[in-house]
């Protein structure tokens, strides 16, 4: 299931199944809790979108630090989706805006677990904007909207 963006240039952040918790987002095929991406451990699946998986995950050394990691699914590796991929990546890594999270670092999974592309970004704790808009009053998600256009201006302007 998708955010519900059929441009898929957006991060992938809502969940598998909106109507039930993030710990019981089934994992995809490809990488499970526990697997080491470079100096990070995958923690938690967060999120899954059109060609791409979001994971709660940790480093240790030389610092601790919890990112969201954002991986292309297996099966959709193809070149055209790499570069839509790659694209987003860099568009991210651009921004500085308070309501975009930061690109951190990048890389490639190694060949034992199909060298598909990956980058790190700012681990921002919450729930998904899909879920949060459900349950708020009618004047929070005005904010949320007017917050999250000034987001995508600057998204489009860089």
């Amino acid at each position: 299931m998708t955010d519900g963006n059929t441009n898929d240039q957006t991060r992938d952040t809502s969940p598998i199944r909106p109507d039930h918790p993030r710990s019981e987002c089934a994992e995809p095929a490809g990488e499970r809790a526990g697997d080491q991406v470079g100096p990070y451990k995958l923690l938690e699946l967060l999120g899954e979108g059109g060609f791409g998986v979001v994971w709660l995950a940790e480093r240790r050394e030389p610092m601790v630090q919890r990112v969201a990691i954002k991986i292309i699914k297996v099966g959709m590796d193809t070149k055209a989706v790499i570069a839509r991929f790659e694209q987003e990546r860099q568009a991210l890594a651009v921004m500085n805006h308070p309501n975009v999270a930061s690109v951190l670092d990048a890389g490639a999974l190694p060949a034992t677990m199909g060298g598909r592309p990956y980058f790190v970004m700012e681990y921002v704790a919450g729930e998904p904007i899909t879920t949060s808009v459900l349950i708020l009053s009618s004047a929070r998600p005005i904010s949320m909207a007017t917050s999250l256009a000034c987001s995508l201006a600057v998204a489009h302007a860089t």
